[in-house]
């Protein structure tokens, strides 16, 4: 049965989301829809409430940047993503699950990307008709 409850609550707090976000007509209306929702499942606004879920990833450079944004995205594409400049970082309201998922998925990814870049460095550096061997060629960011 909690099960259930924390699939409720998830649904709620992207109605939530997407209420915040709307234009319009579409705020309106999701707002609407979200009050009767909340309503049906005696949900409370503490139910739905984000800011306890505000989550921070630090900004590395651009490949691990581009990692870390496609991860979010394919967790939760509802969800709104702000550039910290003063602290240089990504913040973004998830759950403790799309959190998890996030950080799973750009480490495992991230590290595919490495492996990958270092792979083709290796084979570009062999085939010196293309590229001459220098010292620091192929180094990361």
């Amino acid at each position: 049965m909690a099960n259930n409850f924390d699939l409720i609550k998830k649904k709620a707090k992207k109605l939530k989301a997407l209420a915040d976000r709307g234009v319009k007509g579409a705020e309106e209306s999701a707002q609407n829809f979200l009050e009767e929702f909340m309503k049906k499942h005696n949900l409370t606004e503490e139910d739905v409430d984000d800011n306890a879920f505000i989550r921070l990833f630090k900004r590395k450079g651009l490949d691990y940047d581009t990692v870390v944004t496609h991860s979010i995205m394919s967790v939760n594409p509802f969800c709104k993503l702000d550039i910290d400049e003063g602290e240089k970082s990504y913040k973004v309201t998830l759950d403790d699950v799309d959190y998890n998922e996030v950080e799973y998925k750009t480490n495992f990814f991230y590290d595919l990307y490495l492996k990958e870049l270092d792979r083709i460095c290796v084979a570009f550096n062999a085939d010196t008709r293309f590229f001459p061997k220098r010292n620091g060629d192929c180094e990361r960011e």
